[in-house]
């Protein structure tokens, strides 16, 4: 977005001192195990894996390396950039077919099971030597390798839960495309396929996005009813993921997760990472890449009970140690820092500067220049400015516009979303073609993301419950 602006750069002769004081900077974005974070009421906990969600469904790059600076003219998105869900549905069940359910009517994804993990008796860390539960879970081969089309959103148990809420949800648009008399199986699946790709990229722009930006934000690029408007985000042939968006303003979401979750009201305060070091039993944690634990099927409307972390320039001690990176294990912020770096990110005060925003303050960043140098590395200036301008509860002016143009421009420039093909589409008219309504239940005029994940209907959950898994 920014190509003309002078890259960020850590103080040091040497990239062994500039990797010093870059850890000098993360190591003061970590909270102590003993505080809790201040929450945010106005974003539950679980827009945070939303936002995850969607990171996966628009960005993936396996090639970057943080050992040496990278060219950011030559980086490649092996994600299409746009929200179509790609990360979900593969190449389709002709190219993808370990994905769909052979035995179904044709595009129906396969849902797998979790197992009965005990506490006390695991043979298999992954549960793979378990007995099948009743309750849903990604299909998974015999290995608890998850058969998904990223393997992103089986980090975590919350995320794959989301993934799988998905699956189920385009089952079910499966089964309503099935009553409107579609010419060919295929057709059948795509109208399914229309159908969620358009409630979730209604969720992403008008439920998500004015609660990470501010609705005033919001309204400025996505006025109801007016043209989007996009100041910052241009593109010449087709819209692209920038690197001031991917390695920073879109990381916003690291200081929103909690040290623990409560999955439903008989799974509680389950932390969300342990570190390796640690030697984490296997029910100590959310970590994904294994069966699901019995009882461990996420009550949604429970869920959303919780709030997310304010966003902040605090990151909790669960991110403290990540199995990633030079060194094998260090803390997300350092990572993130770490990155920004060698992608040659400009500075927050350089973007604000460009974005005719007045910057903040060397005392509202709290940074000593001994480490940080003259200026903020981007990704800190956007988290600073969120607590700085908004006490936390959304983004500021430089880190909301890059995220609000972004997200609105993939969706503006995609010739298969709901913005570019119909911009007057709404929730309510969803229905088949020639008069159909609303099919999502909802608040007139809306849909926000409990509304739809509820539309997946209940999952089948084991009704016994075990002393042994009382987290």
């Amino acid at each position: 977005m920014f190509r003309d602006l002078t890259p960020w750069i850590p103080p040091g002769q040497t990239d062994v001192e500039r990797r010093a004081n870059i850890q000098a900077i993360a190591n003061l974005m970590i909270s102590d195990a003993s505080q809790v974070g201040a929450t945010n009421p106005s974003i539950p906990a679980a827009y945070t894996y939303l936002g995850q969600f969607v990171d996966h469904d628009i960005t993936f790059d396996p090639l970057s390396e943080l050992q040496r600076q990278n060219d950011v003219n030559q980086l490649h998105n092996f994600r299409t950039p746009r929200f179509d869900l790609d990360s979900l549905y593969g190449l389709g069940p002709e190219s993808t077919p370990f994905l769909y359910d052979r035995t179904a009517p044709f595009g129906q994804f396969l849902i797998g099971r979790g197992k009965a993990t005990e506490r006390d008796n695991l043979p298999d860390a992954q549960g793979g030597d378990s007995a099948d539960t009743d309750e849903h879970d990604l299909p998974r081969n015999a290995q608890a390798l998850a058969l998904i089309g990223d393997p992103r959103n089986d980090e975590n148990i919350i995320v794959s839960q989301l993934h799988l809420t998905f699956l189920r949800l385009h089952n079910r648009f499966l089964d309503i495309a099935q009553t409107e008399n579609w010419p060919t199986p295929r057709a059948t699946f795509e109208r399914a396929q229309t159908l969620l790709r358009w409630h979730y990229q209604w969720v992403v722009l008008h439920d998500f996005l004015p609660r990470i930006i501010g609705q005033s934000t919001h309204e400025q690029i996505l006025p109801r009813g007016g043209a989007p408007t996009l100041t910052f985000f241009k593109w010449e042939s087709e819209a692209f993921i920038p690197v001031e968006f991917s390695v920073a303003a879109y990381r916003f979401g690291h200081s929103m997760v909690r040290e623990r979750y409560d999955l439903n009201k008989t799974v509680e305060n389950v932390r969300i990472f342990v570190p390796p070091r640690d030697q984490p039993a296997p029910l100590d944690d959310l970590r994904g890449g294994r069966f699901l634990p019995r009882l461990w099927t996420i009550d949604w409307p429970h869920f959303f009970t919780q709030a997310s972390l304010q966003i902040d320039t605090r990151l909790t001690s669960a991110l403290a140690a990540i199995p990633a990176g030079p060194g094998g294990q260090n803390s997300l912020a350092f990572l993130n820092l770490l990155r920004g770096w060698r992608l040659e990110l400009p500075s927050g005060q350089a973007v604000a500067r460009a974005m005719s925003v007045t910057p903040l303050t060397q005392a509202e960043l709290g940074l000593d220049p001994a480490v940080a140098g003259p200026e903020a590395p981007l990704w800190y200036y956007v988290l600073k400015e969120a607590e700085v301008q908004h006490g936390g509860q959304h983004l500021g002016a430089v880190g909301g516009r890059i995220v609000g143009e972004v997200l609105v421009g993939l969706a503006l420039d995609d010739p298969h979303s709901f913005l570019h093909v119909d911009p007057t589409w709404t929730p309510e008219h969803a229905g088949a073609p020639g008069g159909g309504g609303r099919i999502v239940p909802g608040a007139a005029g809306s849909l926000t993301l409990l509304e739809l994940l509820q539309f997946a209907g209940q999952p089948p959950v084991t009704a016994a419950i075990s002393p042994a898994l009382d987290a």
